[in-house]
């Protein structure tokens, strides 16, 4: 497995610049994600959500999604470690719901590592793209869980190791052209992987599957929280 080299400032710094950008190819990749990928993530997040209820994505980035499902009425929570992230995700979120009062958001800007809120906060905790960049990502996971209300969700949305993206991130690596790598450095996983880290960090039973519709690009894991902790 790629051995990362993850700190905090460091990813601020990347993921700041990456939602700063406006060439070519970051250009195609939110086309993409905003407008296929998203839908077929959501499309699979709704499986475990209620009807209603308190949401909190841990790590949004620019989230498209959350931003479908607070329009929806969900009460969501964007939390980021990047300023520019947050300010992006308040631009999809009146791209796709408007200016509209009812709907219930927070953006907050915070250490997934360290979450500023009270356990069992919420219905749901979940996040895409995220977990592949961390060198703990287990310790996410049990803040996570942490502020997972009992009998609520979280879920998480990684790269799948036998993805396209895999083979581009290979190619690149192979040609000493890593410059070309969009993201922050990363991991692909596999479902074991993915199983492995969700049940160890919250003691529950973890539920890994290919994401329908996604390309084989991605997989979700998720938990249910049968007690407090």
């Amino acid at each position: 497995m790629k051995k990362l080299q993850y700190s905090t400032n460091r990813s601020n710094k990347i993921w700041t610049d990456y939602y700063s950008r406006n060439d070519i190819q970051t250009r195609f990749i939110r086309f993409l994600d905003n407008n296929y990928f998203s839908h077929a993530f959501k499309h699979e997040m709704h499986k475990v959500l209620p009807k209603k209820g308190k949401m909190l994505e841990a790590g949004c980035g620019e989230s498209v999604i959350s931003a479908r499902l607070a329009k929806q009425g969900y009460d969501v929570t964007f939390l980021d470690i990047s300023k520019q992230a947050l300010m992006q995700a308040k631009v999809n979120l009146e791209k796709v719901a408007g200016r509209s009062k009812n709907i219930k958001v927070k953006y907050v800007k915070g250490d997934i590592f360290k979450l500023p809120f009270k356990k069992d906060s919420f219905e749901v905790v979940w996040n895409q793209g995220v977990l592949e960049h961390f060198t703990q990502p287990e310790k996410a996971i049990a803040e996570m869980y942490r502020v997972t209300k009992q009998g609520g969700h979280v879920a998480i949305l990684v790269p799948y190791i036998y993805s396209p993206l895999h083979l581009y991130d290979i190619l690149l690596r192979r040609f000493h052209q890593e410059k070309f790598w969009p993201f922050e450095e990363q991991i692909f996983y596999t479902k074991k992987l993915l199983a492995t880290q969700l049940q160890r960090a919250t003691k529950e039973q973890a539920v890994v599957k290919l994401i329908p519709f996604a390309l084989g690009f991605s997989i979700i894991g998720y938990v249910t929280k049968t007690k407090t902790k």
